[in-house]
């Protein structure tokens, strides 16, 4: 089983990125990175959840309140990655190559009509040239898969 944060565990440094406040989690990409060790350009920016009520900017750290702190499961931190970070697809291409279609299957059949695992489904499909083994969605709006606003 993956690990991405253990409260015992306070990141101060990350990559090359700029030291961190003690007591500040990865979030989004950052955990995703950590926790399969992703071998991926890293962003210009990445996010993490500080100690703090207000979102700040610290150097290349998108810094944001314990409240926007994800589920510590893979769903979570993709999730907060696609709603917060936009799609990286190196990440996305880096992370599909380490862990199990199961996963991203059992993230969807739990969702299937949610934006964001509607989003994950077709970034796997189409990354991995790989169908998933779920019936097509019959039910459900339209899911932009990008997010202009952080493109």
């Amino acid at each position: 089983m993956t690990i991405y944060n253990h409260i015992s565990r306070n990141v101060t440094r990350f990559h090359d990125f700029p030291t961190l406040e003690e007591g500040t989690l990865p979030a989004g990409y950052s955990a995703l990175i950590g926790a399969h060790n992703l071998q991926a350009p890293l962003p210009d920016f990445l996010c993490a959840i500080g100690t703090k009520h207000k979102k700040h900017d610290h150097a290349r750290w998108h810094i944001f309140t314990p409240r926007h702190k994800p589920a510590d499961t893979l769903y979570g931190h993709l999730t907060f990655a696609l709603k917060y970070e936009g799609i990286d697809l190196a990440i996305f291409n880096a992370l599909f190559e380490k862990i199990d279609g199961k996963a991203i299957q059992q993230i969807i059949l739990s969702e299937p009509t949610g934006r964001y695992s509607r989003r994950l489904w077709f970034l796997w499909e189409w990354l991995r040239q790989e169908q998933l083994d779920i019936e097509d969605a019959t039910t459900g709006n339209f899911v932009p898969l990008i997010k202009s606003k952080l493109q």
